[in-house]
């Protein structure tokens, strides 16, 4: 006997069965957890540093390099990608992916710690390295909205990188 001669002689069974998946498929709807406006976290922070006057090659030496290497020294860093211009450093620290996201405020602490280390080391007309951290939620991308040119969570790539 085939399965449709078997549901056409047997339809009790068939409602049967379909009754269960039909109430197996709303229980597992209604106890599916939902988190309807997830917080996820930006593992990348910036640092930028003004070196007036300077050549992209003067800067890369001065001030972009220690910098790194500075950097370089810490725990879970995953990528540094960095870029040089006339009196200008831009540096982009990626952490790993694997972060969990209650370690990173410590490691933006470190990575501030380290920044201020380093910055006795620069040449005397270097400004003080900013650093820009930030934790951004799907809310706060679609209630701001994003205009035409800018993204929420923005990447930057580089001309030299170091992993």
């Amino acid at each position: 006997m085939s399965l449709p001669e078997y549901s056409l002689k047997n339809r009790k069974v068939v409602w049967f069965f379909l009754f269960v998946l039909l109430a197996g498929g709303a229980l597992g709807f209604v106890t599916l957890g939902k988190k309807e406006d997830s917080v996820f976290v930006i593992k990348s922070a910036s640092l930028v540093c003004s070196y007036p006057g300077a050549t992209p090659l003067e800067v890369e030496q001065l001030v972009t390099e220690p910098i790194e290497r500075e950097v370089q020294s810490m725990r879970l860093v995953h990528k540094i990608t960095s870029e040089s211009y006339y009196g200008l450093s831009k540096i982009l620290v990626e952490l790993d992916p694997a972060t969990r996201a209650s370690e990173i405020p410590q490691l933006w602490d470190e990575l501030r710690r380290k920044v201020l280390n380093i910055q006795p080391r620069l040449p005397a007309g270097a400004s003080p390295v900013t650093v820009a951290t930030s934790t951004v939620s799907i809310t706060a991308c679609r209630s701001t909205g994003v205009s035409p040119g800018r993204s929420c969570a923005t990447g930057h790539s580089g001309s030299r990188r170091r992993s």
